[in-house]
């Protein structure tokens, strides 16, 4: 979900490769600070709950990017005939 919203909140309206980029690291930076976090408190930092998180921010974007895919596709259409 955080890479999801990150992409979206990116203000890059006509760069969305660099959106995906942006919002990935940005994702994956939270991940791994998040688990480095756990140490003080007596938590252990583990590699496989960061992958866990990267799957999760490839997922959010890939949804991040078939959505806005779509998003496009409705509305360039033109419309075939004009009621009125």
């Amino acid at each position: 979900g955080l890479a999801f919203l990150l992409a979206w909140a990116v203000p890059l309206p006509h760069r969305p490769g660099l959106k995906v980029l942006i919002a990935a690291a940005i994702a994956l930076s939270y991940g791994a600070i998040d688990e480095l976090s756990q140490i003080p408190v007596g938590r252990t930092a583990d590699l496989y709950d960061w992958l866990a998180d990267a799957i999760g921010v490839v997922i959010g974007l890939t949804c991040y990017w078939v959505t806005r895919r779509s998003l496009i596709a409705l509305t360039s259409r033109t419309p075939r005939h004009v009621v009125g």
